[in-house]
């Protein structure tokens, strides 16, 4: 191997590394008109998903934050458990890809959880939930 080839080999490990550690990062917003607070956050946020590593948060303006886990499972585990609302906020989640910055995503939705009550019985099927939640 010759010097540029090991150059480039060595950024090439570097962009594979930034991409691992990029894929560990979930953007959210939160959908409030007033500034949510960093600290308030993170602390409400420990209590409740109780993550075997932990995790940071930092903000990023305009109640955008950016998590960073240190294991796949809790990224995975918060993932699943949305939708979450902070403060009586709902809050849009994103994975982050390295080719993205926070503050320039698009958040076009969010998830929701919806009880019926009352439905007919032959109307409890997949295809029901799926017109229903379109």
């Amino acid at each position: 191997m010759n010097e540029e080839s090991v150059k480039i080999f060595l950024h090439e490990i570097q962009n594979k590394e930034n991409e691992i550690r990029v894929c560990m990062y979930l953007v959210r917003k939160i959908l409030s008109s007033k500034p949510m607070n960093c600290d308030a956050i993170h602390r409400t946020f420990s209590s409740v998903w109780r993550l075997h590593r932990g995790y940071t948060v930092k903000e990023w303006g305009d109640n955008i934050f950016v998590f960073q886990f240190f294991h796949e499972r809790n990224k995975i585990k918060v993932i699943k458990g949305n939708p979450w609302m902070f403060d009586n906020h709902p809050i849009l989640l994103h994975e982050m890809t390295i080719n993205e910055v926070p503050n320039e995503i698009q958040f076009s939705s969010i998830h929701v959880w919806i009880r019926l009550y009352n439905l007919p019985w032959r109307r409890m099927n997949v295809e029901t939930a799926r017109v229903l939640g379109a």
